[in-house]
């Protein structure tokens, strides 16, 4: 979740922004799923939440890896803090 943070900070957004997520977790017990959704809702407190999505599945892309999040977040071009970020180069 640190690395998604980095991301959105970049642009001068958060987690407040994301709209829809999908988690990719390994395995298929109750147990893995709900420490998957401890993960996830440590970041959202917000109510509504967001849209989201699990899918477990065998494996991931690395020994050990656990949980792997896809976001999709929507940022207002009119904030200030983008319109900072333009002016810079950066978006």
């Amino acid at each position: 979740m640190e690395n998604i943070q980095r991301v959105l900070a970049e642009f001068g957004s958060n987690y407040h922004d994301i709209i829809k997520m999908n988690a990719y977790y390994v395995g298929a017990h109750p147990d893995d799923l709900h420490r998957n959704l401890n993960i996830r809702s440590s970041c959202f407190t917000a109510w509504p939440g967001l849209a989201s999505t699990g899918i477990p599945l065998n494996n991931l892309a690395y020994p050990g890896m656990f949980t792997e999040f896809e976001s999709i977040a929507m940022i207002d071009e009119n904030s200030a803090e983008h319109q900072a970020q333009v002016s810079a180069g950066l978006c």
